[in-house]
């Protein structure tokens, strides 16, 4: 009974928003290993010419960097912190707060919180989700221009969504100088790839206006 009182049904369900994103992630991550193999197949390799052929890359680099900066960058680190503080508890009252703490900062640094940049965030990272399972059945079912026309769409949709985290993601950087975005934000761009050409500072209206 004590851990029914700490884990209780509404820190279930905060669980359960956790490992829906997760398995989200991972669930688009493995569908783009799988189409790797599939394009490493000569026939299918002859079948779908595309000129944007970093698409795959750079939908593979985005995943994978967010997955693991949602395990190692978040949960592997606030469930060390987690277990320090279990570790100092001395009351069910204490327990209970830390284990609260950990739930609200694994869902804010995850941006699955209410607040309306979470939001905006979070249906972004849904959005480039959806669009890498899209490219996954385009290079499995489609063939020639049609294609090619649906790839250059997932490309051109993928680009504009990564964009906006970035620049979002930026200047919240700058306003609250916390480490993890600084960390996601090295992950998803270390090179700054991506940011050759942008004009960071739009992400600082972005980012106010739907605060």
């Amino acid at each position: 009974w004590p851990l029914q009182m700490v884990v209780d049904s509404a820190a279930l369900e905060e669980y359960s928003s956790i490992l829906r994103f997760l398995l989200a992630v991972k669930r688009a991550r493995s569908a783009l290993e799988n189409t790797h193999s599939l394009r490493a197949d000569p026939s299918a390799t002859r079948r779908l010419h595309h000129p944007t052929s970093t698409l795959h890359m750079e939908l593979s680099h985005f995943l994978v960097n967010l997955q693991q900066y949602c395990l190692d960058g978040v949960l592997l680190s606030a469930t060390g912190t987690l277990s320090k503080h279990l570790a100092e508890a001395r009351t069910l009252d204490a327990a209970t707060k830390a284990h609260q703490e950990f739930l609200k900062e694994a869902k804010a640094k995850c941006f699955l919180s209410a607040s309306p940049l979470a939001v905006a965030l979070q249906t972004r990272i849904y959005s480039i989700l959806s669009l890498a399972l899209q490219y996954c059945h385009t290079c499995r079912r489609m063939e020639g221009k049609t294609a090619n026309e649906e790839l250059n769409r997932i490309a051109k949709d993928f680009r504009a969504s990564h964009t906006f985290l970035l620049r979002v993601l930026t200047s919240q950087l700058r306003v609250t100088h916390q480490q993890h975005l600084k960390h996601l934000l090295m992950r998803l761009d270390y090179n700054e790839y991506y940011f050759a050409g942008i004009d960071k500072s739009a992400g600082l209206m972005t980012a106010m206006s739907i605060q």
